[in-house]
């Protein structure tokens, strides 16, 4: 599709592009009612490695996951639990900042390892309950360049765009969902700009849920309350 469709098709429907998974299967089920015509949020179930934790020490570590939940269950249904007992995530000290996108099912893994500080806990909780990053939106070329040449080998399929189910929401820059324009450069040059400059030094570096993150979650899992 020509880039002058998306900007058109983005200004009158905005909610065809979002960034979260396509599935419902994939996203944690609600708790159980006991009262009629309530419907609560998913309570998900956590567990917790730091045997390997070297540095930071392992109380810092344990903070940035517990400062995640905490900017979540303050403002969405979702509550998080720590326990093993059916679907859970499971962090641990591993290489990099990594997860799985939405409930996959069992014990699902997601590594906080070094330089992995608090927004990289959200960053990756919400990969786990289901979204992809902002920069993937089949909207996005409206708004921001990719600049492949100066990425690192084996990395352009971190930045490419995914199919997305419709929250409604437009092009958030100031989501933790957003990668920084440095991301994965291999020169130091940007592998991210944004059309509108304003916008080129602040991308990538919220240490918690912006208006549209919150907005995000609460669409999904928390509106058929």
């Amino acid at each position: 599709m020509p880039q002058n469709m998306y900007k058109i098709i983005n200004l009158f429907f905005p909610a065809l592009f979002t960034n979260w998974v396509t599935d419902e299967k994939y996203l944690w089920p609600a708790q159980p009612s006991t009262t009629p015509g309530v419907r609560l949020g998913p309570l998900i179930n956590y567990t917790l490695d730091w045997e390997k934790i070297v540095e930071p020490p392992s109380f810092v570590w344990l903070k940035n996951i517990l400062d995640a939940h905490k900017n979540i269950e303050e403002n969405t249904c979702i509550r998080f639990a720590n326990s093993s007992e059916g679907d859970h995530i499971h962090y641990y000290w591993g290489y990099g900042c990594h997860s799985l996108v939405g409930r996959n099912g069992g014990k699902q893994w997601l590594s906080l390892g070094p330089g992995c500080w608090t927004v990289n806990a959200v960053h990756e909780t919400l990969h786990a309950l289901g979204s992809n990053h902002e920069q993937s939106r089949q909207d996005r070329d409206t708004f921001i360049k990719i600049n492949e040449g100066n990425m690192i080998e084996n990395i352009s399929d971190a930045f490419a765009i995914i199919d997305g189910s419709p929250t409604g929401n437009p092009y958030d820059f100031g989501s933790c969902m957003h990668y920084t324009n440095g991301a994965f450069s291999k020169n130091k040059k940007p592998t991210i700009e944004t059309l509108d400059k304003n916008y080129q030094h602040t991308i990538g570096y919220r240490l918690r849920l912006s208006f549209l993150d919150t907005k995000a979650l609460n669409h999904r899992y928390c509106e058929r309350r």
